[in-house]
């Protein structure tokens, strides 16, 4: 039997690492929400804590897609990395506004964000080709 193609050559190995973090990282991002709300829940003041959590699990789910897709197609939709600018641009202005901002819009603008990536995912077209951007 031939035992590269049972193990794969070097380029196929890659690619099923990246497959197999890439859901790791979309698990953990999902869990650093749950504790993001936690943390809004049981803290008053917004603290670097709570937005650090509350735009990091986003953020970390938004990794493991992005890792996802470009292994399975080769292409990741330009919204998804505008979307993870616009969550960078929320953590940095709730840890810049502190206190002055609740830990509730924080959130709100969190879910903002990912709604907007959600149907602006939703209405483009998808290609088949490994050119996509929707």
């Amino acid at each position: 039997p031939d035992t590269q193609a049972s193990r794969g050559d070097a380029s196929t190995r890659a690619l099923r690492s990246a497959f197999a973090y890439a859901h790791a990282l979309m698990v953990a991002g999902a869990i650093v929400v749950a504790v993001s709300i936690e943390l809004r829940i049981s803290h008053a003041d917004t603290d670097p804590s709570v937005v650090l959590t509350t735009v990091g699990g986003p953020l970390i789910y938004l990794a493991g897609n992005i890792l996802f897709l470009r292994s399975r197609t080769g292409a990741v939709a330009r919204a998804r990395y505008v979307a993870a600018t616009a969550l960078v641009v929320v953590g940095a202005l709730g840890l810049v506004l502190g206190h002055a901002v609740p830990s509730l819009a924080i959130g709100v603008a969190t879910v903002a964000v990912m709604a907007t990536l959600a149907v602006v995912t939703q209405l483009t077209p998808q290609q088949t080709s490994p050119t996509t951007t929707g």
